[in-house]
């Protein structure tokens, strides 16, 4: 909405020629935003590009989150820009309307993901919580993002892994899941994730 205010209008009615003397083959906001250097007739300011960063926004964008994830009770894991990982209770966090939604839905709560440049963490695209606040209300863990991914890499087992470590069939494998011998961690039609450590209890 800033941009549109202080760019030349998708509708002008010669708008035409205007992208043909800028030599633009569409409509583009940011290119006419750069093009006027974000001027307007409403006030005095202005745009321009910097090579680097201010030193002030370098150490506020590390709180900054990189990756999150709803686990239960109503509790965030959140990754942050600066290395740290934090538990984040939404009981916690000063109350609100919005946060009361989020906590009384699980499938709203669950929708949650990193939004623009991590500057917040967003609910349904509709509820948006900001980094400084879940890095101020959460609660440090010693884990780092990396340990979190070697994790991953290390013990979870796609359907084709698990088969391979057990010398069996997707059929074979399906059957133990559903004789409850296996957990999968997560279920999709195309193959399921396992934990290393269940399936190598089965190995015989």
């Amino acid at each position: 909405m800033w941009v549109k205010e202080r760019i030349i209008p998708s509708g002008r009615q010669n708008i035409g020629t205007i992208l043909s003397n800028h030599g633009l083959k569409s409509y583009d906001e940011m290119k006419f935003l750069e093009l006027s250097l974000g001027r307007c007739s409403q006030d005095s300011l202005f745009i321009k590009k910097i090579d680097k960063l201010p030193t002030f926004v370098q150490k506020r964008t590390l709180q900054n989150i990189t990756e999150c994830a709803a686990l239960e009770n109503n509790v965030l894991l959140c990754f942050f820009a600066d290395g740290s990982t934090k538990i984040v209770e939404l009981d916690k966090l000063p109350d609100s309307p919005d946060l009361n939604k989020i906590k009384k839905n699980s499938t709203l709560f669950k929708s949650c993901k990193v939004g623009a440049d991590g500057f917040f963490i967003t609910f349904n695209d509709s509820i948006d919580i900001p980094s400084n606040v879940l890095y101020k209300y959460g609660k440090h863990i010693p884990i780092k993002y990396s340990d979190f991914i070697s994790f991953i890499n290390t013990n979870i087992l796609d359907t084709a892994d698990s088969c391979r470590k057990l010398d069996c069939t997707r059929q074979n494998l399906a059957y133990m899941a559903k004789q409850k011998y296996l957990s999968p961690i997560k279920e999709d039609v195309k193959g399921n994730l396992y934990l290393k450590g269940q399936i190598e209890k089965n190995m015989w």
